[in-house]
């Protein structure tokens, strides 16, 4: 089974995990370049978001740097 042929969601908590990605917004991008389509309405739950954020910040940090998350991202 190819990444995109997977629910949104689930690939998106995947790649949020993988640490290549600081904030949902890069996230989105890289979910764009596997084929799924933007601005996905599963994707823009506040509740979901939220998770997506934190999983990003905690995973891109421990993979890049031992240095703080900008607050921007």
């Amino acid at each position: 089974m190819g990444y995109n042929e997977r629910p949104i969601l689930e690939r998106a908590f995947e790649l949020a995990r993988t640490g290549e990605f600081i904030n949902v917004r890069m996230l989105e991008k890289g979910l764009a370049k596997e084929g799924y389509a933007k601005g996905d309405p599963h994707i823009h739950s506040p509740s979901v978001r939220k998770q997506l954020k934190d999983l990003c910040r905690q995973h891109y940090c421990q993979v890049e740097t031992d240095e703080p998350i900008p607050s921007w991202a």
